[in-house]
């Protein structure tokens, strides 16, 4: 009678295993981020007067606050337009947003001469959690000028590295 059950048993345990190896592997699959690569002769046109970092101690697998300055003597100015790539092996890959179609808030920020702001960005919606790697952001910014608005240099991007532990 006691290896009638223990029979029974050891078929419950297996089948529990079984079970639960299957979620962990869909799991798993839907974890993996999906990228695709930059071409290598892409160049990012980037301005001395505009520092970008990350702020110490804000990093997290689904968000960031970063610090822009403008040093300079003109205007910058930019949306809530943003992408992460990935680094793999030397080279760097877009990372593919996790819904299909998605509505950003429109707004723009305008950052005078010898400013600066703080802006948390929270990916999670737009990539989920971000596995160990390294990464950076980027946000296209144009310069613009401070008496009359008009746009001095567009398609410019502040960027900034950074790695998920």
């Amino acid at each position: 009678m006691f290896a009638f059950f223990e029979r029974v048993h050891i078929r419950i345990l297996k089948r529990s295993f079984i079970a639960l190896l299957i979620v962990a592997l869909s799991f798993s699959a839907c974890s993996r981020i999906k990228y695709s690569k930059v071409p290598d002769d892409t160049i990012y046109k980037q301005h001395d007067e505009v520092i970008f970092r990350l702020v110490d101690d804000s990093l997290t697998p689904t968000s960031a606050v970063f610090y822009c300055e403008n040093t300079g003597n003109n205007t910058i100015f930019w949306g809530p337009e943003y992408r992460i790539q990935i680094n793999k092996k030397g080279a760097w890959y877009d990372l593919s947003p996790i819904v299909e179609n998605y509505d950003i808030e429109t707004y723009g920020i305008q950052l005078t001469s010898h400013n600066s702001f703080k802006e948390q960005i929270d990916w999670s919606f737009l990539y989920g959690e971000l596995p160990r790697g390294d990464y950076r952001i980027l946000i296209g910014y144009q310069i613009k000028s401070p008496t009359n608005n008009r746009v001095i240099d567009q398609n410019c991007f502040m960027i900034c590295e950074f790695s998920i532990p």
